[in-house]
């Protein structure tokens, strides 16, 4: 198993990958401001939109990088899309780069999809 192998906590992907149980209101997604600069470790249990800068790791079940957002470090969730930079791993179910999105680093996934106008340099690893 590549995931094990290289030191990937598939269990940790597993957990953030659970079905969450069905709510009567849809649950807002926590935001990261353009105006905001965080350095550290993000943990969250829902959904996750960055639109300012991160240096450190994110963590969350649905990650949106938007454009103008930057992480420097590591995303990990059910569901990446970026539109915006990240210079670093990600590791997801679901992986989609969108638009001018710019990723540098490796990716470990189990499905990945790129745009046309997105740019990508790195590997891409599937999860098991």
């Amino acid at each position: 198993m590549i995931a094990a192998a290289i030191g990937v906590p598939m269990q940790a992907v597993e957990q953030l990958a659970a079905v969450p149980q069905p709510v009567t209101e849809p649950e807002e997604a926590s935001s990261i401001g353009s105006d905001m600069s965080i350095v550290g470790t993000i943990l969250a249990t829902g959904a996750v939109e960055v639109f300012g800068r991160i240096k450190g790791e994110l963590r969350g079940a649905s990650l949106l990088i938007g454009e103008g957002g930057q992480i420097e470090g590591d995303a990990c969730g059910q569901e990446v899309t970026v539109l915006g930079r990240i210079t670093g791993t990600i590791r997801a179910l679901q992986v989609k780069l969108l638009g001018r999105a710019a990723v540098e680093g490796d990716i470990f996934h189990q499905r990945l999809s790129i745009e046309e106008e997105a740019l990508f340099e790195g590997t891409s690893r599937p999860l098991f």
